[in-house]
């Protein structure tokens, strides 16, 4: 059995549910990537491996939108911590876990009202 030490409890997404978040790195690049699950501390995403959107432990970025889950909808965009990074090289694909560094308190309260009724 594995057991985690988490501060916060976690909701995983499948790909079925469909869930992304929209990123932005720089002022001109803006990509989506998928959810694969979130907490009130943060959330893991995957996307495709490319250079322009190559990350490291510590980068920084904004979370502009959330899609998929209607109680997941943010009004104004969170800046994120990126602090683990997998690449998974034969899928060219990299997961990212990233902490909310900053999240108006309306958006924060909506994840955590999100994550009382899963």
């Amino acid at each position: 059995m594995i057991r985690e030490n988490r501060k916060w409890p976690r909701v995983y997404f499948s790909a079925k549910d469909e869930v992304a978040g929209e990123i932005r790195i720089k002022e001109e690049l803006i990509f989506s990537a998928r959810v694969l699950n979130i907490s009130e501390g943060g959330l893991a995403l995957s996307l495709e491996t490319e250079p322009e959107t190559s990350f490291k432990r510590g980068d920084r970025f904004q979370l502009k939108a959330l899609k998929g889950k209607e109680m997941l909808v943010l009004t104004a965009p969170a800046v994120m911590e990126v602090r683990w990074v997998t690449v998974y090289e034969g899928f060219k694909k990299t997961g990212l876990g990233c902490a909310f560094l900053y999240m108006i308190p309306p958006d924060r309260n909506r994840i955590r009202r999100f994550m009382e009724k899963c």
